[in-house]
């Protein structure tokens, strides 16, 4: 889904130096994220904030997987008009929202997906769902699993304003996944799902 809003380099130019100043913002890895063909960050959900500092730290145009519940909240409909925004539902089930991914990603775009499929409530990570690695196995997107450290502390779920706490984006390094012969396409996108999340496992230590 598109629509017309801000301009997406506009926001940048805006957002990334109040960003900086007011959450210290910081980057780590961003030599990982590859300059062309479609990538797939996947990164931990602890704010409403971890969208707009992530695509603060890329130079490619970012698009977004949004659970659907979200999708009308104020802050997050204003940066969804900036962007390519998929509304999905919580368990990111949807035929249509699971194709209009894999044609974006397929037309060699960059698209944010939050594998837990929500915020987490006590800043742990949460059981993530399988849709990410159906993404990675059906379009041969290179996976940058994100961490995001800090938007817990900064705006939290039960936070009424964001504070001035430190936040730090790091990319992982890339990884690539190829479908297997005699194996079903569930157990392979629960296998390469369990991959990404290890992955960002390590990089929240």
């Amino acid at each position: 889904m598109i629509e017309k809003g801000p301009p997406y380099s506009l926001l940048k130019a805006i957002g990334i130096p109040l960003f900086k100043i007011y959450f210290r913002l910081t980057f780590k890895g961003q030599e990982n994220i590859p300059s062309d063909g479609g990538v797939i960050i996947a990164s931990n959900h602890a704010s409403f904030i971890d969208p707009l500092v992530i695509a603060a730290g890329i130079k490619r145009k970012v698009g977004f997987i949004i659970i659907d519940t979200y999708y009308n909240k104020p802050l997050i409909k204003w940066f969804c008009k900036s962007t390519e925004c998929i509304p999905v539902s919580e368990e990111m089930e949807g035929a249509g929202s699971m194709k209009q991914a894999i044609k974006y990603l397929k037309r060699g775009n960059v698209l944010c997906i939050f594998p837990e499929g929500g915020r987490t409530r006590d800043g742990q990570l949460l059981p993530a769902k399988s849709g990410v690695g159906i993404l990675a196995l059906l379009t041969g997107a290179t996976v940058i699993p994100t961490v995001v450290k800090g938007s817990f502390q900064a705006y939290a779920p039960h936070h009424r304003f964001p504070r001035p706490k430190r936040i730090e984006v790091i990319f992982g390094k890339g990884l690539n996944f190829a479908q297997k012969e005699g194996i079903s396409k569930k157990e392979q996108a629960k296998e390469v799902t369990d991959i990404i999340m290890e992955k960002i496992k390590s990089l929240c230590r």
